[in-house]
């Protein structure tokens, strides 16, 4: 039997004594789904809008239809479609284009016309993710349907897998231009299309296709690099999807590779087998896996491109999400030689995302930085604290991967055997722990570092030190730290070199330049403040058009400057220079003719520097 993955979330509805519907005048579907029990047809000069709605086919009859006198082959919109007839068969005679759920129950059903495509609904710049069904229930007869799948619209790297069985490499010949191999638009070129092999010596682990009509083996990730033109670098491919059609992969064995003194030969590169999104909790369970996957992401970063993660470790946190997306590759670093193959079981579909897991569970401290500058930003550090984190290597590390994208910004927790990571897991009484934070640029600039959702952070005191300037920043007291960074230059490739490796082998070259104390370790620096030493307090109004309140406290006397800068660190006004008693202090800003835009407040006493962000508008 020929059938797709899909999300079932309509309920399967009794048999109903038949009854035709016809549809004469204007039907709007607005957010409801309608059970049709017999026949519908949409007469001459007749419209159905279904975009926002739903239609069931449920009856007992042996034969159901739907079609529009109007034309043969005639489009049709529609949200969620389903077929539950256990009686008999539903014939449809338009071409669907479904862009939410199709639910497959009872009975057997036929597209006339042409395939069925499944289209994933695109909202606020996030894929509404398809999910599952068992094959247990409808029949198909007639022709397939056909599973598009978006792309984000942006020349580069995609991590891609395949979830049919027999699909060949030169399916995507179709939708992009496909060059570098046999069976491709053109053999000449570049290699495009890249397997990965962890046991090869490290410059040969990304192995290149050769042969495009070779199919796509379950269970297995590739890089594919999407062109946004043809070859006469005019004609747009992107946005695009790819179009396939088959059967789901039933099952999938991957080998898993472990090498416990090599960390990046114990990447796997792996890829949902199903038509369905894949839950990483369960493939997590199954193999012996760090709790963290990456996927690469080609719209952040300012669109050009970021790994995104995903952990299981505490609450459970990452911009990835728990579930692995159908035509989505994903990285798995092994943990164990054992089991070592990975056995994909269709139980691990998706049949819904909610976030809530069974039973309950305390909240994970967790505190999450962010650094963004210079029209760069960084994927964002997390530490976790919470039994069985350890200050040496544990389960919950996972190694900061190698952005694809030649110019980024990098920002990782260095562990203290000089392992970059973005997910660091240590142990739950955060008091008196130091982490240790290097940021690296490819651009010479002003970088931010941010600390958002401080309330899930460990209830200590929290400082960030500058080991560059000597600054010492009380968290509790600014939102954020802004600083100059020397970049490294941006690496000067074919776009179509090679990706990056995904780890590190090495321990960074230089002593990382911040440090992030918890607790007793805060009061431990020397000349260290305490929380309550220097406290820059939100403005008022913000944002604002004239004249900005301030209010700050200082913990000792001595000389206090007050002065706001630009995103770029240039100074734009001095509100305050001169000495300062110990207490608290009103100041104020007169904005009026500063050019609309985000600037800096910034409050410095005794070596100590406050920031705060406004935003002016005209």
């Amino acid at each position: 039997m020929r059938h797709i993955a899909l999300l079932l979330v309509l309920l399967a509805v009794p048999a109903l004594p038949q009854a035709d519907v016809a549809v004469s005048g204007t039907v709007v579907l607005d957010g409801s789904r309608v059970v049709v029990t017999g026949d519908l047809v949409v007469e001459s000069g007749g419209t159905l809008d279904a975009a926002s709605g739903g239609l069931t086919f449920g009856g007992a009859a042996v034969s159901q239809q739907f079609f529009d006198r109007d034309g043969d082959g005639q489009l049709f919109v529609v949200q969620d479609l389903a077929f539950d007839n256990p009686g008999g068969d539903v014939l449809v005679y338009v071409v669907p284009r479904i862009m939410g759920v199709l639910g497959l129950y009872a009975g057997s059903y036929a597209f006339e016309e042409g395939p069925a495509t499944l289209a994933a609904k695109v909202s606020g710049g996030e894929v509404v993710r398809l999910g599952a069904i068992d094959g247990a229930g409808a029949e198909r007869s007639g022709d397939a349907i056909v599973y598009e799948r978006p792309y984000v619209d942006g020349e580069g790297w995609r991590m891609i897998a395949s979830p049919f069985a027999g699909v060949p490499f030169a399916s995507l010949n179709d939708d992009f231009h496909t060059q570098g191999a046999a069976g491709a638009d053109y053999e000449d070129g570049d290699p495009i299309l890249y397997a990965w092999d962890p046991g090869a010596p490290p410059d040969a682990r990304y192995e290149p296709v050769s042969d495009y009509t070779k199919v796509f083996p379950a269970g297995v990730g590739f890089f594919f690099f999407a062109f946004d033109t043809e070859a006469d670098g005019e004609t747009p491919i992107l946005p695009g999807v790819w179009d396939v059609e088959g059967e789901e992969n039933v099952s999938a064995g991957v080998p898993i590779r472990y090498e416990a003194e090599e960390s990046l030969a114990s990447f796997n590169l792996l890829g949902n087998p199903f038509a369905a999104p894949l839950d990483w909790r369960a493939v997590q369970a199954a193999g012996a896996f760090q709790t963290t996957y990456a996927v690469w992401d080609p719209a952040a970063n300012g669109g050009a491109g970021n790994y995104a993660y995903y952990s299981l470790a505490g609450t459970a946190t990452g911009r990835a999400g728990r579930y692995i997306p159908a035509f989505q590759a994903f990285w798995a670093e092994a943990t164990d030689a054992s089991p070592g193959e990975l056995a994909f079981d269709r139980s691990w579909k998706a049949v819904g995302e909610s976030p809530v897991f069974v039973g309950r569970r305390a909240p994970t401290a967790e505190l999450r930085l962010h650094v963004e500058g210079e029209g760069l930003e960084a994927t964002d550090p997390i530490a976790v604290f919470l039994d069985g984190g350890a200050e040496g290597a544990d389960r919950y590390d996972a190694a900061w991967l190698v952005p694809l994208s030649p110019d980024h910004v990098a920002a990782r927790f260095v562990r203290a055997d000089g392992a970059p990571l973005v997910f660091e897991g240590r142990p739950a009484d955060a008091d008196g722990q130091t982490l240790a934070l290097d940021v690296a640029a490819t651009r010479t600039g002003t970088y931010t570092i941010s600390w958002p959702d401080l309330d899930a952070a460990p209830s200590t005191p929290l400082a960030l030190v500058d080991r560059e300037t000597g600054q010492t920043i009380d968290l509790r007291a600014s939102d954020s730290y802004t600083f100059t960074l020397t970049g490294t230059g941006a690496a000067g490739r074919r776009r179509t070199a090679l990706p990056a490796l995904p780890a590190t082998t090495a321990a960074l070259a230089s002593e990382p330049r911040f440090v992030v104390r918890f607790g007793a370790s805060v009061e431990a620096e020397a000349g260290a403040p305490t929380a309550n030493d220097l406290v820059l307090r939100p403005p008022a109004p913000n944002p604002a058009r004239e004249l900005v309140r301030l209010a700050y406290q200082t913990g000792r006397s001595g000389p206090v400057r007050l002065d706001v800068v630009d995103v770029l660190g240039r100074l734009v006004a001095v509100i305050e220079d001169a000495e300062r008693p110990a207490g608290d202090h009103a100041a104020s800003f007169d904005a009026s003719r500063v050019p609309a835009g985000v600037y800096v407040l910034r409050l410095q006493a005794a070596g100590v520097t406050r920031t705060r962000a406004i935003t002016l508008v005209r």
